[in-house]
Formats: C-alpha cells, structure tokens, sequence
C-alpha cells in the first residue's frame, strides 16, 4: 500500500511537469514564417482572389468557344382535328393535312461570333493581365505578412532575452544587498545605502513582472497569427535571429527595388490590362457578324410535305449582321471611362513607384545606422564591465560608496539592454531592407 501510495504520489508530481513540457515550443524563425504564411487571413484572402482572377480568365475563353445546345420536345395533339381532304382525279382522295398525334422534335444548333470589333479578344486580353496582377498581389500579401510574423518574433525574442539579463541583476542586486547589510551590521555602511540596495533590486523585480506581463501578451499575439494553441508559450531562437548580413549585397539589392517589387509589379501590368480595355470599348462602333447552324430530327417534320409519322432530318446555315448604330454615340462615353482608368493606372504605378524608393533610401539608411549602433553597444558594454569591476574593487577596499556600486551595476545592465536591442533592431532592419528591396 506504502509503495502504491508513493507511485501515485511521484505521478501527481510529475503530471504538471509533463503538461508545462508539453505547452513549450521551440520555435525558429524559419518555422514562424512558414506557419505564419499558412494561417494569414490577410494571404487566404489575397490566395482567394487570384483563385478568382483565374476563374474569369477561363470564363474569358469561353465566351470565344461557339455555344452548342441541344433542344427537344413532346406534344400530343387532341384528336378533333378534321383532316383536310381533297379529291384528285384520277388518284383518288389525298388528306393534305394528317392527323398525327403524337410529334417530336430534335434540334442542334451552333452559334457563333465571327466579328464584334475585336472586344471579344481584347477584354479577354484585360482579364489575362488583372489575373497577372492579382498573382503579384498575392506575391506582395505574403511578404507583408511573412515582415509582419519577423516583427513579432523578434519582439518576443527582445522581450525574452530582457528577461534573463534582467533575471540576472535580480541575482546580482540580491548579493548586493546582503553585502551591504554585512557592512551595515559592522558599522561600515550607513542604512540609507541598505535602501539603496534594497531600492534597486525592487525596480529590478517590477521591472521583471512588466518584461514577463509584456512576453505575455506578445506571445498571445503570436500565436493566433501562428495558429498555435493559445496557451503554448513560445521559445525564440537566438541562433535564427542574431545574423551577420552582407551590407553590400542590401546595397545592392534595394537599387533594384523598383524592379523586384510586386507592388510596381502589379500596376504595370494593371495598365497594360487598362490598354486593353481602353481597345474593347471602341470595338462597339463595329457591327457584329454572327454565324449559325441548325439541324433537326422531327416527326413529323414540318420542313417534309406532306407530312408523315416518321422522324425526318433536315439542316440550315445562316449569317447575321447587327450594327447597334445608338452606339456610335454612346460609346464615347465608355472609351472616356477606360481612358480615365488608364490614367489612374499610370499614376497608380508612378505613386508606388516613389514611395518604394523613399522606402529603400529609408531601409538603406536604418542599416546603417544599425550596424552603427551594435558598435557603440559593444564598445559601452566593455566599458560598463570595466566599470563595474574597477567600482566593485574599490568598493571592497572601502575606498567607493554603495551608490556607486549600484550605480555601476545598473549601467551594466542597460548597456546589456541596449546592445540586445541594438543587434534585434539589425536583424529587423535587414528583413525589412529585403522586403523593400523585393526580395
């Protein structure tokens, strides 16, 4: 019973530990891309509207198919039908009009558009190009989302590595305090420098429950936008965001900005499709041929005299020329509408076009200053840990105060803080030097 009890005992205990493993992801930054990428609304619905532009592409092709339809029919005819009868001589009596009852008919008729102006062709050609551009839309939703995802995690990761520097200063401030309490004690600190101590280590702690009240709710973020359930918490990886980048190929790559971007992208090819429309709308000041083709298999067939009980098969061909001669004069406004949609296009591309290099020269400009940064961090870091230790000696040897010490302390930790946020904002200044470069 002893041994059942402490087996249980050991299961109760292990169970939360279990459950906590379970509800921790390590997550790289690759994978959040690529989770991310899949569970955007953002992309699902941009995804939909290609699908759509490709349907009205295929829609598009079959207007120019010829339409072929089958008709057919029953009647019954009442049966008080007097048949006409007429008396030859020589042949006797002849019914002209017989009475058949029962009558079927069969038709299979083509139609089809030989000339309307060309509208046909170029509206099609319009649909191709919008279909083109909603694929460089789609193209361009994903890169917004996939900056979107980098922006968050590199958020959680700054968030998260906060909090083991400032976890430990708590350590550090913890010491601090008991040190300077010995000293109190022996009569070689004064109390207020206790308060001091005692002070920092509680701005330390407060400053720990906002960084943790912060991973928080930075986690939740990223988990509806991962599709990950909304208690996982989440494990950056330091390894997949702290990266040495090439400057000269972002250089490089932003000069060419204009050319790679799927925005640019999309509103050329949207004027093009505009050129297109502007062409189909003059098409209605042409007349329209149209050709046609019918063939029956009635009984009785009413072509066939004199008509018999019998299926019978007969054929016509035909042309139609239609001219909607209203139109010479109402078209002009249409052909207004699509040339002002033109001109929109044609702005459209020139105001993407300038803001994409005021973003490049921003990006451009961001990295460096980055990469400026991490060298000044760096710099401050060894010079507050030289600090510090020089203070902490002379602390020891009663020749610097306790505020001094803590003072030194707490440069530390803020130049540890500002380096860390210094190389995150380099890596996010990198992906977003991509993203404005197109790449």
């Amino acid at each position: 019973m002893k041994k059942n009890t402490s087996l249980i005992g050991l299961l109760l205990f292990l169970i939360p530990e279990v459950i906590f493993s379970q509800s921790i992801k390590q997550l790289s930054l690759k994978e959040a891309i690529e989770l991310g990428l899949k569970e955007s609304n953002a992309v699902k619905i941009s995804g939909y509207r290609k699908d759509l532009a490709e349907s009205k592409v295929t829609q598009g092709w079959n207007t120019l198919i010829p339409s072929l339809s089958y008709n057919t029919g029953y009647t019954r005819l009442s049966d008080n039908i007097e048949p006409f009868k007429i008396g030859i001589p020589g042949f006797g009596e002849r019914v002209l009009n017989p009475q058949i009852l029962n009558q079927y008919t069969n038709r299979i008729s083509m139609q089809s558009t030989v000339f309307s102006g060309m509208r046909g062709n170029y509206t099609l050609k319009a649909i191709i190009q919008q279909a083109a551009a909603s694929e460089a839309d789609y193209r361009k939703e994903q890169a917004d989302a996939k900056l979107t995802i980098i922006s968050n995690y590199l958020a959680l990761f700054k968030l998260q590595q906060s909090k083991k520097i400032v976890e430990e200063n708590i350590e550090v401030a913890v010491r601090r305090e008991t040190d300077i309490k010995n000293l109190v004690d022996l009569g070689m600190a004064l109390s207020t420098d206790l308060y001091k101590a005692t002070l920092s280590k509680s701005n330390l702690e407060l400053n720990l429950a906002e960084v943790e009240s912060a991973i928080s709710t930075m986690t939740y973020t990223i988990n509806l936008m991962l599709g990950l359930p909304e208690e996982t918490s989440i494990q950056t990886d330091e390894n997949s965001v702290l990266l040495i980048a090439d400057t000269a190929g972002i250089r490089n790559a932003l000069q060419q900005s204009v050319v790679n971007r799927d925005e640019v992208k999309a509103t050329e090819i949207r004027t093009i499709a505009m050129e297109y429309q502007v062409k189909a709308s003059k098409g209605a000041y042409f007349p329209s041929l149209n050709l046609g083709a019918n063939y029956y298999i009635n009984n009785p067939n009413q072509r066939v005299f004199p008509q018999e009980e019998k299926f019978k098969s007969t054929w016509d061909l035909g042309a139609s020329l239609s001219w909607n001669l209203t139109g010479l004069y109402t078209t002009k406004a249409n052909i207004k509408e699509a040339k002002a949609n033109l001109e929109q296009a044609k702005a459209a591309k020139e105001q993407v076009s300038d803001a994409i290099k005021m973003e490049s020269k921003q990006s451009w400009n961001a990295w460096q200053l980055a990469q400026k940064k991490i060298k000044l961090a760096e710099f401050n870091v060894e010079q507050a840990i030289e600090n510090q230790r020089i203070v902490l000696n002379r602390f020891t040897n009663s020749a610097a105060l306790a505020t001094d010490l803590l003072d030194a302390d707490n440069a530390l930790i803020q130049s540890k803080l500002t380096l860390l946020n210094a190389r995150a904002d380099a890596t996010a200044a990198y992906y977003k030097a991509l993203r404005a470069s197109g790449n």
